[in-house]
């Protein structure tokens, strides 16, 4: 037997029975192999090297039987903590022994703070963090939190890298749900390997500090659907890097800000870089507001439409692209339609929308069919709906790949050739980003056919691959070049003038109220809505005094969405910022591209609920309330239209800014507008105050013969003293509609005057009021001061009242005291600060009709060193009768002695009294100042009280 003994370890250990290889040199190396391994390691005194044994009979991390320290074979207990590292279905070092005894899956239990953490480097194993796990300290070739391929890491709390490079390596699972990834290191790093797949997602954010990086050569989920990640690149040198062969892919809900000076987002040749879409919402890139921040390379940006199987989903969208063809966004880039429909990029293959022409699939479309199912917008033509080639909207004939700059974007570049029938057909068209375009959805590119007798559409996903649209840029409209940048206002035919079609070029949702700020020179939004699908389709619009036509109306416009714009001259610009964009905000309402119903507005059946009626929003720009409503035309819960209608003291009864004309859907099965003072039919009518009464006329027309309704609903700030009637002139007849909500009413379209604006108005007044009356108004002296009383009748909830008390010395009246009535008859509040000797008191009170009337005034002499309150004397003045009252609140009811006197202090009057009140007839007393002194049954002076005689 031989002993080594190790004095800088404080450890002896005993070699017995040594193996015998023969030779004498060939045991010696072996002792020495094993001394070199064993004066190598860490005393426990440092920091200690765990491997995870999992023999306590649990998966708790603080369970110290679940871990031994190598090499000290158990000697120490303990678990890994600050400055330790952690083994995880690791072997131990040159001997190689598997340790594992228990289940190969930790639980971090509590917060947990440790130098390096390795799983899975010769097991598979699974490491769960359920409480804080904080990875720390310097080092060199080695990872704080290593994941080898079989390894596994599931993590629903924080998670924090706090140490230089190579932080974080994965080559196996990680899952992160609803907790925080800091990357806090001055250069930390999340290194994901070719093998490696990481999911983030149940809301949670990967934070940037200093240098931090994420480079990505495998799969990366940040986010999943309707499960959000957001990565916050806020530090000047943050980026995410995807690597050729990697796949990374940002949810449908999450969000990646690049605030940081030198933020960049990279996809590398070779990477897939996706932003996905679907039912829930659109990926994201939020404001870049850091100055030389942005994306670089090809990515690919989806965008989801419904169709759920059912027909009346089958109609127009208007749309625009999130990406374009150039490497940097100016107002001159430009893209293309070739990724509508299905294509091959990087050896794969999207599935994409339907989309038709009369050339089929030789002219890049998907099938044939009778006319275009996209279009391009130009004002300057005439109205027109003969032919599926006439009116404002220019087809696309053609769709033509074009040649790549590189092998990246093969299959993704494309320009188009335009059809009509009165326009000079355009060819090799590039379309200007932020322009938008009209496209007739049928469901994706999978069908055969476009027919309406075919398929009802389903759900489908176009994918844009290009460069990510960044920065600020104003628009080039598609038919005026490259030199021209104005908005057009050039249509035929006076007042109808200004109208143009653009889009959101961003892939993430902006906001209508921040855009409409930044371009003075439009004055509303008009977007398509799509609820009805095909079967009626009509716009809604949002204007810049904050008001819409239809409470299914949104101030936001999401990634891909397009809409019109109404310019007030010809000299107008349109720019678009990143400072409109708003990441958080993912709205799926009914207005939108995804045609879903909006569940906070729309009840099942697409009615909405009177509960919802009465609070229905109505989006404000500015934060003024609005005064409004709205009128619906219905002919069932798929077909419908509305108009906003509101009132203001700066509005005019005649068309002028701030109104919106109304503009007729690509398919209109009912039109519900309101006219003007002079004859334009509004889809947003704004009028001057209601209070002086007023009637508006309504316009209402529908495609066929039939029974139709006209609800109100949306009432916002109308006063319920007005009545709102709907006038029937065909009928003769009217209704309370505010009472009744809705009039059902035939249309003939063989009468003209059961439709048009000539039939219907509303007329608001106010109703007749009982009349008011003041019936009582006094005042007593309480304890703290002089307690004023008012009755009144027929004051409802409109009657203002305000309390004013004489000013001392003047003939002015001071404000004490504001109430607004609730009908309860009786109104009192309390003078906490009188003054001594006579106080005066005026009631002011303002009727419905804004007209103020002043009570006479009252007056009672308060004595502040004389009985402190405790007694009232009224009136006082006083000629003839004197009232002596003793508040409830000053002392039960008993029998009272009550002495008057005279300046000179002689007894003028003694009377004994079982009440607190009483009143005494002085008419015989001589003019002058008198003292009511009140004894109580015990003799006690209860107060004394001066008043005067007139």
């Amino acid at each position: 037997m031989a002993t080594l003994r190790f004095t800088h370890l404080n450890v002896r250990y005993t070699i017995c029975n040594c193996i015998r290889l023969g030779k004498r040199l060939q045991t010696t190396c072996l002792m020495l192999a094993v001394i070199v391994a064993v004066s190598l390691m860490p005393s426990k005194a440092n920091a200690a090297v765990y491997y995870w044994t999992g023999n306590g009979g649990n998966t708790d991390w603080n369970n110290v039987n679940n871990w031994y320290i190598w090499p000290f074979l158990g000697v120490f207990t303990g678990y890994p903590g600050a400055g330790d590292d952690a083994y995880i279905g690791s072997f131990t070092p040159i001997l190689g022994t598997d340790v594992f005894t228990g289940p190969y899956s930790p639980t971090v239990n509590v917060a947990t703070t440790c130098q390096r953490v390795y799983v899975g480097q010769n097991k598979a194993a699974t490491l769960t963090v359920s409480s804080a796990l904080t990875l720390t300290g310097a080092f060199l070739a080695t990872d704080a939190l290593t994941v080898y391929s079989g390894g596994t890491v599931n993590a629903t709390a924080n998670i924090t890298i706090s140490a230089g490079s190579n932080v974080f390596a994965n080559a196996g699972v990680v899952n992160i749900s609803g907790a925080t990834l800091a990357l806090s290191g001055s250069s930390s790093s999340l290194q994901n390997t070719s093998t490696g797949v990481i999911t983030i997602n149940g809301t949670s954010t990967v934070t940037f500090a200093g240098s931090a990086v994420i480079t990505n050569s495998g799969t990366f989920n940040a986010g999943t659907s309707g499960s959000r990640c957001t990565l916050n690149l806020s530090s000047a040198s943050n980026s995410v890097t995807n690597n050729s062969g990697g796949f990374f892919n940002l949810g449908s809900t999450s969000i990646i800000n690049l605030t940081g000076n030198s933020a960049r987002v990279t996809n590398s040749s070779g990477g897939r870089f996706t932003l996905q879409s679907d039912a829930l919402g659109s990926a994201a890139i939020g404001n870049i507001s850091g100055s030389s921040a942005g994306l670089t390379g090809y990515f690919d940006v989806q965008r989801f439409f419904t169709g759920g199987g059912l027909t009346s989903n089958r109609g127009y969208r208007l749309l625009s692209s999130p990406v374009n063809q150039s490497n940097s966004t100016t107002s001159t880039s430009t893209f293309g339609l070739s990724y509508l429909k299905n294509h091959t990029y990087l050896n794969i293959t999207y599935t994409g929308v339907f989309t038709g022409g009369t050339g089929g699939t030789g002219s890049g479309f998907s099938g044939t069919s009778l006319g275009p199912s996209i279009y391009l917008y130009k004002e300057s033509l005439a109205a027109s709906n003969t032919s599926y080639i006439s009116g404002k909207h220019v087809g696309i004939a053609s769709i033509a790949v074009t040649g790549s700059p590189t092998s990246t974007t093969t299959g993704t570049l494309s320009t188009v050739n335009t059809v009509h029938a009165t326009d000079a057909a355009v060819t090799g068209l590039n379309i200007p980003i932020g322009n938008g375009y009209l496209f007739y959805f049928v469901g994706p590119s999978t069908r055969t056919t476009g027919s309406a007798t075919g398929a009802p559409p389903v759900d489908a996903i176009t994918t844009a691959n290009g460069y990510i649209n960044q920065g600020n840029f104003v628009v080039h409209l598609w038919f005026n070049g490259t030199g021209v940048n104005t908005l057009s206002y050039a249509a035929p035919g006076p007042g109808i003038k200004g109208y143009n079609m653009l889009g959101n070029p961003y892939p993430c949702t902006i906001d209508l109220a921040t855009v409409i700020t930044d371009n003075p020179g439009v004055d509303n939004f008009y977007l398509l809505n799509q609820r009805a699908g095909g079967t009626n389709q009509n716009y809604v619009a949002y204007s810049k005094t904050g008001g819409n036509s239809s409470p299914l109306a949104q101030q936001y416009v999401v990634s891909g969405g397009g809409f019109l714009v109404h310019a007030i001259n010809g000299s107008q610009t349109f720019t678009f910022k990143e400072s409109q964009k708003v990441p958080t905000i993912n709205p799926t309402g009914t207005g939108l591209i995804m045609s879903a119903p909006k569940a906070e507005i729309l009840a099942v059946n697409g009615q909405l609920t009177n509960a919802q009626q009465r609070t229905m929003a109505m989006p404000a720009q500015n934060n003024t309330a609005l005064t409004g409503l709205y009128m619906k035309m219905e002919k069932d819960s798929l077909n419908f239209d509305y108009c906003g209608i509101y009132f203001g003291t700066n509005y005019d009864a005649k068309f002028e800014d701030g109104d919106a004309r109304y503009i007729n859907g690509p398919n209109n099965v009912v039109t519900m507008a309101s006219q003007s003072a002079d004859g334009i039919s509004s889809a947003i009518n704004n009028m001057p105050d209601y209070h002086a009464g007023g009637r508006i006329k309504l316009n209402v027309n529908a495609a066929a013969t039939g029974l139709y309704k006209l609800k109100l609903e949306g009432v916002r700030n109308i006063d319920t003293l007005y009545d709102i009637y709907l006038m029937d002139r065909y009928m003769n007849d009217s209704l309370d509609i505010r009472r009744h909500r809705v009039y059902n009413f035939n249309l003939n379209k063989a009468d003209s005057a059961t439709f048009g604006a000539n039939r219907f108005e509303l007329s608001i007044r106010r109703r007749p009021l009982p009349q008011y009356l003041l019936t009582d108004f006094y005042a007593a002296k309480v304890t703290g001061g002089i307690n004023i009383t008012w009755k009144t009748q027929n004051e409802s909830n409109y009657t203002g009242f305000t309390l004013e008390k004489q000013t001392r010395g003047s003939n002015e009246y001071t404000s004490l005291f504001d109430e607004q009535s609730d009908g309860r008859g009786a109104y009192n509040t309390i003078d906490r600060q009188p003054t001594s000797g006579n106080n005066v008191y005026r009631l002011k009170q303002n009727n419905a009709d804004g007209r103020i009337s002043y009570s006479q005034p009252i007056t009672i002499f308060y004595d502040s060193q004389a009985g402190n309150g405790l007694i009232n004397v009224f009136p006082n003045p006083t000629a003839q009768m004197i009232n002596v009252s003793i508040p409830a609140t000053t002392a039960a009811q008993q029998n009272y002695r009550m002495r008057v006197y005279n300046s000179t202090g002689y007894m003028v009057m003694q009377k004994n009294t079982p009440n607190n009140n009483w009143t005494e007839n002085i008419a015989d007393f001589r003019p002058g100042v008198y003292v009511v002194e009140v004894i109580k049954a015990d003799g006690s002076t209860l107060g004394k009280v001066k008043f005067i005689k007139n």
